[in-house]
């Protein structure tokens, strides 16, 4: 004859079956440290895996700050037209962009430099002192006076 059907009840709430060996104290021992251990690991893992995130998230805000900024730079980059007039305040302010823009694409923030084929204006060719007609003349004619003279003449 079959036996008899075991009801869930039967199997959770039943007598501890004592035909078992009792773990020793020091198999539990190994297999607590061994739970601990692995607690410890998961514990671990999760606590650098969410500042991993965290700082994932940190570093996308400050590149995307970044990223604004710079293309409020770039939108801004008809400067250097209005400063045409004063050719070392453009090529101070070109210079600076392409700083600015050589570190972005070494960062990888930018994907290409905007600057990378602007000529910087000319520059002005001036004297360190420009003479007028007026300091000129009083040049020669000290230099006419302070000549030596001629003795053999």
């Amino acid at each position: 004859m079959a036996t008899p059907a075991k009801f869930l009840f039967d199997t959770d709430f039943s007598a501890p079956d004592r035909s078992r060996e009792r773990p020793t104290p020091v198999e539990m021992a190994q297999k607590l440290a061994a739970a601990e251990a692995r607690a410890y690991r998961d514990g671990y893992d999760a606590g650098q895996r969410q500042a991993k995130a965290e700082s994932d998230r940190r570093t996308a805000l400050a590149l995307e700050e970044i990223k604004i900024a710079m293309q409020g730079i770039a939108a801004r980059f008809a400067g250097v037209e209005r400063r045409r007039d004063t050719p070392a305040q453009a090529r101070h302010f070109l210079d600076s962009l392409r700083g600015l823009f050589r570190w972005a694409v070494k960062v990888k923030i930018a994907k290409t430099d905007p600057t990378a084929g602007v000529e910087n204006p000319p520059k002005k060719k001036v004297l360190a002192f420009q003479f007028g007609p007026r300091p000129m003349s009083s040049i020669i004619t000290r230099a006419g006076r302070l000549a030596p003279r001629n003795v053999f003449g």
